[in-house]
């Protein structure tokens, strides 16, 4: 008797243990439980935001978008029902937690990527309007030019002008006693004899003025004593239904380098790369068309000739109604970049390969770091600024200009190879920083991402051609200016190539005038 009661003594202690034991384990499994739904709802939340980011910026096409948000649903869904089962529990949170991580990843890239194409839209222009004065001259704020003779251009930017006349004629007290001038040089003239004391004028038109041999050191003799910034609202593009440029093959864009390695990509200033982008969506066709600098056209905006790179010191919009009237064709669309961003985006993507034509080694004018390089001939692989010196080198060339607008064009194939390659994965996110403050565009939201999701949808491989303009150099009488006048042949040609494109056919060496060994820059894509 005594042993059994020993027993049923111990017994309740035991059980109280037991209990209690029992008790904290169930109340962990609850706090495991509990994290592990918190886990998944994030989860879940995030796949949904993800879901909508992916929808509005509709890159994906939906042969992959539908199945690939499905999953990741089903995922999340597998990973709550496993919270009811300690060890499987276990396992989903710690996946739960790194799909979590991901998905929240691909949330941010996609917000990026939505802000980027939205801040590369170019709405807008900045227009600089200075007031010079000669170097040496005592003024050293507006108000000392009160009682200045001003010298304005007659035509040119007159709106402009006006709203700083009315500026300074506020601040003065009283109206600007000034003179009319046709043209920049002409303005800059009477600066230079003292006619007038003081002139207004667009910042974009000094290398208008320094062409001229007689005022090349216009920057060195005058100085800016006041600017004034004036935003200049470009006109709409027409809206377009997406369906309809899905439903059109062709499409032209104009590439414009802007003459500024930094400060504002909006600003207006002359365009030093004028190369045409024609595209048949369906053939995968793309045609890029070069135009020198300095071929001498008829410019709209101002209703004379000059040098094509001066139409963009009347803004993106001059530039392509000069060479719409030039080519006889219409732009769709432009994309606009300055010198600093063209280097930034090329160190971004990794660097790129290059074909030259030439083997060369680059001078002081296309050094402007200071630093020279040597290309071979065939494929270099090159980084921002070799591949920017590339672009830019003439004076290494007999035939100059026109050798730099086929380098030209053979960096944007090197760069439009990297961006449809696989390498851009390792890059997107810091490209997408680069695109929104270096490059400015007229096409749509819609648009770009509608191109992206044709790509990503066939994967196709593009043939990429490129032409350019040619002509005989001339000096201009009387301004010493050097321009290069088209030769009748080569307009013709690109004529008939851009037709060529648009009506679906493939561009071939006999329509190009490619020979057999110039050929193998082409064969590698």
């Amino acid at each position: 008797m005594p042993q059994k009661h020993a027993e049923e003594e111990n017994t309740p202690n035991y059980s109280r243990h037991d209990r209690f034991a029992k008790k904290e384990a169930e109340k962990i499994n609850k706090i495991l439980m509990i994290a592990g739904f918190v886990i998944v709802g994030i989860q879940i939340v995030a796949t949904i935001v993800l879901s909508i980011f992916g929808y509005k910026l509709n890159m994906i096409p939906l042969k992959y978008y539908l199945p690939g948000v499905i999953l990741l649903f089903i995922i999340a869904i597998a990973f709550f029902f496993m919270q009811f089962r300690r060890i499987p529990g276990i396992v989903a949170k710690v996946l739960s937690v790194i799909f979590s991580a991901f998905i929240i990843f691909l949330c941010v890239v996609s917000g990026k990527t939505i802000g980027a194409i939205y801040g590369m839209q170019g709405t807008t222009e900045i227009i600089q309007m200075n007031i010079y004065v000669m170097a040496d001259d005592p003024a050293s704020e507006i108000t000392d030019t009160k009682d200045y003779q001003y010298g304005v251009l007659a035509v040119l930017d007159r709106d402009y002008t006006d709203s700083v006349i009315s500026d300074i004629s506020e601040e003065f007290g009283k109206d600007v006693e000034f003179s009319e001038y046709i043209m920049p040089d002409t303005l800059a003239g009477a600066l230079y004899s003292g006619e007038v004391r003081a002139i207004i004028l667009n910042q974009a038109q000094i290398s208008f003025i320094e062409d001229h041999a007689e005022y090349a050191d216009f920057s060195e003799k005058t100085r800016v004593l006041s600017t004034t910034t004036i935003e200049n609202k470009l006109d709409p593009q027409p809206t377009l239904d997406v369906s309809e440029f899905e439903k059109d093959d062709f499409f032209s864009v104009y590439i414009s380098g802007i003459d500024t390695r930094s400060g504002e990509i909006l600003a207006n200033s002359r365009s030093d790369v004028n190369i045409l982008l024609f595209a048949n969506k369906k053939t995968k066709q793309i045609l890029l068309l070069s135009t020198p600098r300095d071929t001498y056209v008829y410019i709209p905006s101002y209703d004379y000739k000059d040098k094509l790179t001066h139409a963009g010191n009347n803004g993106i919009e001059a530039s392509m109604e000069t060479l719409e009237q030039f080519y006889n064709i219409d732009i769709d669309y432009y994309f606009k970049v300055n010198f600093q961003g063209f280097e930034n985006i090329i160190d971004t993507l990794g660097g790129i390969e290059v074909y030259s034509e030439k083997a060369f080694r680059s001078t002081a004018d296309s050094s402007y770091k200071g630093h020279f390089f040597t290309y071979k001939k065939g494929w270099n692989t090159l980084n921002g600024e070799q591949a920017l010196v590339f672009a830019r080198e003439r004076h290494a060339f007999s035939d100059g200009d026109f050798q730099r607008g086929r380098n030209q064009m053979a960096v944007i194939e090197g760069v439009f190879n990297k961006l449809i390659s696989p390498a851009i994965l390792t890059s997107y996110v810091s490209l997408l920083d680069d695109l929104q403050t270096y490059f400015k565009t007229s096409m749509s939201f819609d648009e770009i991402t509608s191109l992206v999701r044709m790509q990503l949808d066939d994967n196709a491989e593009w043939n990429v051609r490129s032409f350019a303009i040619e002509g005989d150099g001339k000096t201009l009488s009387g301004s010493g200016k050097w321009v290069m006048i088209p030769y009748t042949s080569s307009l013709s040609k690109a004529r008939e190539l851009i037709a060529a494109v648009e009506s679906g056919e493939i561009l071939t060496d006999a329509m190009l005038g490619v020979s057999e060994n110039d050929q193998q820059a082409f064969d590698r894509f």
